[in-house]
């Protein structure tokens, strides 16, 4: 985690513009800090912590708020000077410091061994797109923390009778799917916990069980509502067209109760079926072709990165952008590989939990490939379950000594050539051209996502 922490944070404000998905969230902070409700492309959990995380820096100047609230998306060339990015990205970067410790948990959970655990950290700690990503003010590492946590309880209940590890389990699966809904499959991992009481005919433990995650997913709930009628203090402005675009999903009950202050839980339920409403409504404006742009099938190899910014001067192009770890992409493959050539000889139910879930979210995503655009970092949930997939083979073959160092080897090795894009750094343009195809299509580059509806 001290390393992590010396990735994430130093230089954090460097890059004075909004990076990717900023452009959306600065936004979103601004009208969370003036008190107006508000609907966005996700969930509300990892907005409001973004918000909250500036907040916790410092209020920015009222003026500034009004004009970084108006629209859905705004320019660098429109943000208020001076503005503080450190501020805005610290949270999301705190939160990556703690993803790799959680993850060097489930490393120790998975095998055992400490020294196992701390050879199979790298995977996660050096992975220049996890690094690039968590360097902004993104949802990934809010979600992802919580799918980790998920996964560590999952194990952990999966070993024993302990029912408070189904409870947390639901209670961070839940909140991982409250920053992205995509996190809503770790419902696969739900089976594999209660067969288990099931098989046994052991009615108490299974009511147990399922009572257990379904309470710590209604806490989560629970504490998101609060925390969203907490910062509902005032419509949307109707003056600008972000607010315009909010009021249209605001039904009748929703508004009373901003109005009178009063939440029922008729007002509780419009609350969250206009924030459905306006998710569906936004996913249906995303285009199915943008130059970022990349394909499930890519990814297993580590391909589909993603440029965010790049700039040129003296010493040449500096490019940030997602570019994926490739040796350490290669061992999750591999490590789902393993896991289905083993089916046959090896069933234990913590393999094909594992298993099930990655099979899950990868039809999903091929699924969604079909309709709208999707990006590297929609594979960071698949990318986590196939290392955890790699550490169980691992573990079962008895801790061979040179697959490790081979591959400790490949995953600091892919660090050094990958970190310039993760820190903004000068890059020679024969980096550019291994990895983009030339600096030319760096710098061509208009750096947004697209949306077929402005």
């Amino acid at each position: 985690m001290v390393v992590a922490a010396v990735l994430m944070f130093v230089r954090l404000g460097d890059v004075k513009a909004p990076i990717w998905d900023e452009a959306y969230y600065v936004t979103t902070t601004a009208r969370y800090h003036e008190g107006r409700a508000q609907f966005a492309s996700h969930p509300p959990l990892g907005l409001l912590l973004i918000a909250a995380g500036k907040r916790l820096a410092g209020s920015d100047d009222p003026a500034d708020l009004a004009t970084m609230a108006a629209p859905k998306s705004i320019a660098a060339e429109a943000m208020p000077p001076g503005y503080d990015y450190f501020a805005l990205r610290a949270l999301p970067a705190s939160f990556g410091v703690l993803c790799a410790g959680l993850f060097f948990i489930l490393m120790l959970e998975l095998t055992g061994s400490t020294s196992a655990a701390m050879m199979l950290s790298p995977l996660w700690l050096l992975d220049t797109a996890l690094i690039a990503h968590f360097r902004a003010a993104h949802l990934d590492p809010f979600q992802l923390a919580f799918v980790l946590a998920a996964i560590i309880c999952a194990v952990r209940a999966l070993r024993g009778k302990h029912i408070h590890s189904v409870m947390l389990f639901g209670l961070f699966a839940m909140l991982a799917s409250l920053v992205r809904a995509n996190a809503v499959l770790l419902v696969v991992f739900a089976p594999f916990l209660l067969w288990p009481a099931l098989r046994e005919r052991h009615w108490r433990l299974f009511a147990g069980r399922a009572a257990s995650g379904l309470a710590g997913a209604f806490l989560a709930i629970s504490l998101v509502t609060g925390a969203q009628i907490a910062t509902e203090r005032a419509l949307p402005d109707p003056a600008t067209p972000a607010g315009r675009q909010d009021a249209a999903f605001l039904s009748t009950a929703h508004r009373a109760a901003i109005e009178t202050g009063k939440w029922s839980p008729v007002a509780i339920a419009a609350l969250w079926n206009d924030q459905r409403a306006a998710i569906a409504a936004d996913l249906e404006g995303i285009t199915d072709v943008d130059a970022n742009g990349s394909h499930p099938w890519h990814w297993l190899i580590g391909k589909g990165a993603i440029i965010y910014r790049w700039d040129s001067g003296a010493d040449g192009y500096s490019v940030l952008g997602t570019v994926a770890n490739y040796a350490a992409w290669l061992v999750s493959l591999a490590g789902v590989v393993m896991a289905i050539w083993s089916l046959g000889r090896r069933r234990d139910p913590l393999r094909m939990m594992l298993l099930a879930a990655w099979l899950a979210s990868m039809g999903a995503l091929l699924w969604l490939d079909l309709g709208r655009v999707l990006y590297l970092y929609h594979y960071f949930n698949p990318l986590l379950l196939g290392h955890a997939l790699a550490a169980v083979q691992w573990r079962d073959s008895g801790f061979p000594e040179w697959p490790a160092n081979l591959a400790f080897t490949a995953v600091f090795g892919c660090f050094v050539y990958a970190a310039p894009f993760a820190f903004h750094q000068p890059v020679g343009t024969w980096r550019c051209a291994i990895t983009f195809g030339s600096c030319e299509g760096a710098a061509s580059s208009d750096n947004t996502k697209v949306r077929s509806t402005s």
